[in-house]
């Protein structure tokens, strides 16, 4: 075998940090008279999905909800910050912003969805959008606690 010819012998791992933003970095090998390049990009880690737990509550009763958001990788030192929202906020509110933290395995980050007592069933949508417009939502159904005659 030629001795530049790419063989499992010759494959290297290269270690990356999490970033805040794509980065693209040229990595370069030389040997002897024979040199070559290689681009390398690193993404920055997104939002890939929003769930509810549990999917159905009763409005106003001590149940909590738990939403989780995940992510494609672990948080860069400044944090992934997450914009949410409610579309019937005087059923259920959540935080206007949730920051996942920079921890080795921190793919998902959990907050609490607040729900109030409402007069008919209603089912609330909640919005999540990450810095990059990546954008989820889940729809959690309310139930009423009153008692139809």
């Amino acid at each position: 075998m030629p001795e530049f010819a790419i063989s499992a012998q010759n494959q290297h791992i290269v270690l990356t940090v999490p970033v805040s933003s794509n980065e693209t970095a040229i990595i370069t090998a030389s040997g002897g008279y024979l040199s070559t390049t290689a681009t390398v990009t690193v993404d920055a880690p997104n939002l890939t999905g929003l769930t509810m737990n549990p999917v159905l509550v009763v409005g106003g009763s001590k149940m909590a909800v738990t939403g989780t958001l995940s992510f494609s990788g672990p948080a860069p030192a400044a944090g992934i910050q997450v914009t949410l929202a409610s579309q019937y906020p005087n059923a259920a509110t959540v935080p206007t912003t949730v920051t996942a933290k920079p921890t080795a395995n921190n793919l998902n980050v959990s907050f609490t969805v607040n729900h109030y007592l409402v007069k008919t069933a209603v089912s609330d949508v909640i919005y999540a959008k990450d810095q990059y417009q990546n954008y989820y939502q889940v729809r959690i159904p309310l139930q009423s606690d009153q008692v139809s005659a």
